[in-house]
């Protein structure tokens, strides 16, 4: 007994010393396999709880689910040995990485919703968290009603309320971009614009001043997103994990004109697409990277120098990949993964959005 204890948090306190990172989470999978083997649900839900945090910031939303629906099932059983700790957070963490899938129907999604907003209630607690949920994953599903709906819900809830209503700044960022309204993002984000820093954590802020940068860049704000920038290479580390934002800076470095820094950006995101990627993640870096290889097309630049997964159905040829073939591959990437989510989702949001991708290098910037 005191042999296993020691083993399943040895794992636990040696992986809470690494950096985030694919072993840090092995060493969380072990320990639950070890407490799961000799029926310890107490040090299954303590290696879980460590491993569904790595997991989300992975972007693993597959072991993040797995370890969800255990923990929640235990929970509904037994909460005694939870101690008091709080799945409300994992839950809507869960619904979010499910949005990524297109064979998760939404009719699956709102069920879970539902489940949330009834935990809540019977908790007496807020229904804020079901709100923030739900606009949250409106932009998976493209739908701009729905994420109108439950952003005045929640600004109904905060005033009604006043209690479990908060939201971060990235969240309410991304719903204004969401609903084109870029001029609420910039206001929102006054404290990255103006300051060149912000008080949240680094990767929060780096989250927030890269959905600034094609605004301020539309307005001719060059300075200011030059600084949004710095921001963002201080939390760019792809080797951790591909984050959407990230195509936001690629997306930046071309339209800037730093297409050498846009191309090593690019490989290092490429390097971080795995077999595991959740395919909303791949659309968007595909719709995003495709804007660098239309300016590179244009350019007529015709290879590039570059260490790319072997993964990948574009090969090199002496090291040089053809920009052409890459390009091409990265467009039917994303028009078969559009196809795939604006079916689950009943419209063409994500068809748009290509368009969207292909008109943004035409755009000249307006000085305010």
């Amino acid at each position: 007994m005191q042999e296993l204890d020691a083993r399943v948090w040895q794992s636990i306190e040696e992986s809470r010393k690494l950096p985030l990172c694919a072993l840090k989470l092995d060493l969380l999978q072990e320990a639950v396999s070890w407490a799961d083997a000799h029926h310890r649900i107490d040090l299954g839900i303590a290696a879980r709880w460590d491993l569904m945090v790595v997991a989300r910031n992975l972007l693993r939303g597959d072991v993040l689910t797995v370890a969800f629906t255990w923990c929640l099932a235990q929970y509904d059983r037994d909460p005694k040995p939870f101690h008091g700790q709080d799945l409300i957070w994992f839950y809507q963490m869960v619904i979010g990485q499910l949005a990524n899938l297109p064979d998760v129907p939404r009719r699956k999604l709102e069920e879970m919703l539902d489940d949330l907003g009834r935990r809540l209630q019977e908790s007496g607690r807020s229904l804020a968290p079901v709100y923030v949920t739900r606009r949250s994953i409106a932009a998976d599903l493209g739908d701009p009603d729905l994420a109108r709906s439950d952003d005045e819900a929640l600004r109904r809830c905060r005033l009604g309320e006043g209690e479990g209503t908060s939201t971060n700044l990235r969240d309410e960022m991304e719903t204004a971009i969401f609903l084109d309204d870029e001029e609420k993002a910039l206001r929102l984000g006054q404290i990255l614009t103006k300051r060149g820093r912000s008080h949240r954590s680094a990767e929060l802020s780096a989250e927030c001043a890269s959905l600034l940068l094609i605004p301020l860049w539309k307005r001719g704000r060059v300075a200011e997103a030059e600084q949004l920038e710095k921001i963002c290479w201080r939390s760019f580390h792809p080797e951790q994990c591909y984050y959407w934002w990230h195509g936001e800076l690629l997306k930046w470095l071309t339209l800037s004109d730093k297409l050498p820094r846009a191309v090593s950006a690019y490989e290092a995101c490429q390097k971080a697409i795995h077999a595991y990627t959740d395919p909303l993640s791949r659309l968007h870096f595909a719709l995003d990277a495709g804007v660098l290889f239309d300016r590179l097309r244009r350019e007529g630049r015709r290879t590039l120098p570059l260490r790319l997964p072997e993964w990948l159905p574009v090969t090199a040829s002496e090291g040089q990949y053809s920009v052409v073939a890459l390009g091409d591959w990265l467009l039917q990437e994303a028009a078969e993964l559009a196809e795939r989510f604006d079916r689950r989702n009943g419209n063409n949001y994500f068809r748009k959005q290509r368009q969207v991708r292909n008109e943004l290098p035409n755009l000249r910037p307006v000085v305010e």
